[in-house]
């Protein structure tokens, strides 16, 4: 039977993991979360009431 030798390569951890991806911080152009480094403000995702009609509950009034 083997002694119980800890295996060496457990003990040294995976080089690629501590190496960030380069192109992570790049975002994608096809991508639809915006560049927080840009200078240009990004639409909102939402519709804001400046764009959008009136809601209903606006119009509502209180009895």
């Amino acid at each position: 039977m083997l002694p119980a030798i800890p295996n060496p390569e457990s003990r040294i951890p995976n080089p690629e993991s501590r190496i960030p991806n380069p192109e992570s911080p790049i975002p994608d152009p096809q991508s639809p979360i915006p560049n927080p480094q840009s200078p240009i403000p990004n639409p909102p995702l939402t519709h804001t009431p400046l764009d959008s009609p009136p809601s209903t509950a606006a119009r509502r009034v209180p009895p």
